[in-house]
C-alpha cells in the first residue's frame, strides 16, 4: 500500500508509476509475481486529504510477470529472434480491463508499456466574489485559489438586538433566508469582516440605515459595531440595540 499526492492536467488525468510511491504498508520488492493473480485498487481523495474513495480495482495480468522473468533462477541465454507468430487469444496476450475511472493504455512491451491513469471526479470547485445560493448567500471575500473564502448572508438577521442575544438569534434558522437556512455554522462577524460587508453593502442587499454589531469586544461591557450609513465604527455598549448580519466560512 502506498500514496501518491500527483496533481492533475487540464484533462483532470495522472500518471502514477506503481511502487515508487511513499509507502504505508508492505514491500514491493518482496512481491512474488509467480504466486498471482494480483490486483490493483485504486483510491483517491481529491481534497489532499486521508479520506480516501475507491475508484476501482483491476486485476494485473501481463507486466508483473515480465518482471518476473527478469528476475527468475538461473535464466538461460536468450535464443536468437524467431519470426512472429500469430497473434493470441484474449487471456493470453495481456488483457488488462481497466476498473471505474481507471483508464489503461498501451500494449505491454518495453516499447509500448502499459499506462494506468486514475481519471479525477469532483473536484473541489472554485468561487468568485458574488452571489451563490449553495454557499447560503454572498461570497465578499475569496482565497487566491477560489476554494475558500467567506459568506454573508442577504438579509439582517431578526430585528433589532442587544450584543449578548446576537448569536442567539444568528443560531434561528427561521431569521435566515432560505438560502442560508441550509447551513447552521453563521456567526457575527469581526469588525475587519464587518466593514469588509459594508463596502460591499450595496451588491449584497437588504441592510438598514443603522449600525450593526460584530464579534469583537472592546471593554468587558462594551463591543465595536459599524452604522452602515457612514461607515463609522463605534465601541457600543453591549446592551445597545443594533442590527446583525452573520457570516460563515466555506
Amino acid at each position: 500500500q502506498e500514496t501518491f499526492a500527483p496533481t492533475t492536467n487540464a484533462y483532470g488525468l495522472v500518471n502514477l508509476e506503481i511502487g515508487s510511491g511513499t509507502v504505508i504498508s508492505g514491500d514491493f520488492t518482496t512481491i512474488d509475481w509467480a504466486n498471482g493473480p494480483y490486483f490493483i485498487e485504486t483510491a483517491v481523495d481529491v481534497s489532499g486529504g486521508t479520506s480516501y474513495a475507491v475508484m476501482g480495482t483491476s486485476q494485473l495480468m501481463s507486466v508483473p510477470y515480465a518482471l518476473y522473468a527478469k528476475y527468475a533462477e538461473n535464466p538461460g541465454p536468450q535464443g536468437p529472434a524467431g519470426p512472429q507468430g500469430p497473434a493470441g487469444n484474449n487471456g493470453q496476450g495481456g488483457v488488462t480491463t481497466a476498473g471505474t475511472n481507471v483508464t489503461i493504455t498501451g500494449t505491454g512491451t518495453v516499447g509500448d508499456p502499459y499506462v494506468v491513469n486514475a481519471i479525477a471526479t469532483g473536484g473541489s470547485p472554485t468561487y468568485t466574489i458574488g452571489l451563490w445560493p449553495e454557499l447560503g448567500g454572498f461570497v465578499f471575500w475569496v482565497s487566491a485559489d477560489g476554494k475558500h473564502g467567506l459568506v454573508a448572508e442577504t438579509q439582517d438577521q431578526g430585528g433589532i438586538s442587544d450584543w449578548y442575544g446576537a448569536q442567539n438569534i444568528i443560531s434561528n434558522p427561521a431569521n435566515h433566508s432560505v438560502d442560508g437556512q441550509k447551513f447552521r455554522d453563521w456567526r457575527m462577524p469581526t469588525i475587519f469582516e464587518l466593514n469588509e460587508i459594508f463596502l460591499q453593502q450595496g451588491a449584497i442587499g437588504g441592510f438598514s440605515s443603522s449600525g450593526y454589531w460584530s464579534s469583537t469586544e472592546s471593554l468587558y461591557a462594551n463591543a465595536w459595531g459599524q452604522y452602515f450609513t457612514n461607515g463609522n465604527q463605534n465601541n457600543f455598549s453591549k446592551i445597545n440595540g443594533n442590527y446583525v448580519r452573520s457570516v460563515r466560512t466555506f
